[in-house]
């Protein structure tokens, strides 16, 4: 018996010298699974109860312009409220989701238009994002399609700040979005959207450390600075409806 008492206490000295030689050499944990990759990523925004959020923004297309200070909320899954502010504190643009009817209040426009959610905000924007995905961005996110799987991809430097390249895919395989992760905690530094013809629909540059981004496409730059984000799970009555333009 302390023979075996022995042996045991040797075996126990052996390990724990093992781990700590594994320490200095800094042996790394395996990372999750490209699948669990993206179902992190599309977890971390529906997991949001809603948020509130101050910073500036900055549109430009081919015909129109809009900065100042900004005002944005939303509620999950598809509501969301914008404004932007001129230098006195009025709102120049204004733009409200409840989840069936998406409002514009636009500079020159002399009444509140009203459009589907499900078309998309490229008749807004010029650009080929959805109200889930814009909502999830606006959040700090990436918002992630449904998909059927995922990949692991070599790095290219269409995403040199990333440490690794997660390709997200739907149906036949074909690619709905790519995004660039700095490892461990798969912090966003770019991603770039995909149309059903393979070709890029839209792309997002994410600022270290995770407090601006800028959001591309063929027609249209957003550029979201955040200053102030806090989660959020009450709003006014009526907070993602548009009621009358201000005078």
């Amino acid at each position: 018996m302390a023979e075996n008492r022995s042996i045991a206490f040797l075996l126990a000295i052996a390990a724990c010298l093992a781990l700590a030689a594994c320490a200095r050499v800094g042996v790394k944990v395996p990372g999750p699974t490209a699948e669990q990759a993206a179902a992190e990523l599309a977890a971390r925004c529906a997991s949001l109860p809603g948020y509130k959020a101050l910073g500036t923004m900055n549109y430009q297309s081919a015909g129109t312009k809009v900065s100042g200070r900004a005002a944005w909320m939303g509620a999950p899954p598809e509501k969301l409220r914008v404004e932007v502010l001129s230098p006195f504190g009025q709102p120049v643009f204004r733009l409200a989701s409840d989840g069936e009817t998406l409002m514009v209040d636009a500079p020159g426009e002399d009444e509140i238009r009203s459009y589907s959610p499900k078309a998309a905000l490229s008749r807004i924007l010029g650009a080929d994002v959805s109200v889930p995905e814009f909502w999830c961005l606006l959040a700090g996110g990436v918002g992630v399609p449904e998909f059927s799987g995922a990949r692991w991809e070599e790095k290219s430097p269409e995403f040199p700040r990333a440490d690794r390249v997660l390709a997200v895919t739907g149906a036949f395989g074909r690619v709905l979005v790519r995004v660039g992760l700095k490892m461990p905690r798969m912090v966003p530094t770019r991603a770039v959207y995909y149309s059903l013809a393979g070709q890029p629909r839209l792309e997002v540059g994410f600022a270290p450390p995770g407090n601006a981004f800028a959001l591309y496409s063929k027609n249209a730059m957003l550029l979201v600075e955040v200053e102030r984000f806090e989660q959020a799970d009450a709003f006014p009555e009526g907070a993602f409806s548009l009621q009358g333009k201000p005078r």
